[in-house]
């Protein structure tokens, strides 16, 4: 499987040294030009709300029936 034009979405909180303060969470958020994927990996996949504000809600998706059932 090949994604292209992603922005990968994550937040960390940074280990603190002895006698500091506490660390603030840091978020990344990284763009990634083409990703090739393989195996059980996990993709989320979220609407703009750039986008959906300018056309209106986008239609609930369609479910597929389970193949084993």
């Amino acid at each position: 499987l090949a994604l292209q034009n992603l922005e990968e979405m994550w937040t960390g909180i940074p280990e603190s040294s002895k006698g500091r303060e506490k660390s603030k969470p840091a978020s990344e958020d990284p763009y990634i030009s083409r990703m090739f994927l393989r195996g059980d990996s996990v993709i989320v996949v979220l609407r703009d709300p750039l986008i959906t504000g300018k056309q209106g809600p986008l239609p609930p998706p369609k479910t597929c029936p389970a193949p084993w059932g």
